[in-house]
């Protein structure tokens, strides 16, 4: 009886410890220079409050193309473009008013 009851609280205990991995694994997204998968698609990553955090894309494992951040309000915070994994083009910063801080064009860097 005691082994039936170490058994069944040993179960319950593995099943609770496999759905909090299940539930963090639907959460995240790891993307891993060694992989030979490399991940092409949009990553989206939310607050708690469910708001967006930053938008970015990537094709083989590289960002390309927008990428949008924002602060916990909703509000952006930061905008621009990546070309083979580099900032391309003018990328604009953001108060948390939405009013614009600063820019930079960083093809005029290069």
């Amino acid at each position: 009886m005691i082994l039936a009851c170490m058994v069944l609280f040993s179960c319950s205990d593995e099943k609770k410890s496999e759905n909090k991995e299940k539930e963090n694994k639907e959460e995240s997204l790891v993307i891993e220079k060694d992989d030979s998968n490399f991940y092409s698609g949009k990553v989206v990553i939310l607050y708690q409050n469910g708001n967006i955090k930053y938008v970015e894309n990537y094709q083989n494992g590289v960002k390309q193309g927008e990428y949008m951040n924002c602060y916990k309000s909703g509000t952006k915070k930061a905008y621009g473009i990546y070309k083979s994994g580099k900032r391309a083009g003018t990328w604009v910063w953001y108060d948390e008013n939405g009013e614009i801080n600063y820019a930079v064009n960083y093809d005029e860097m290069a």
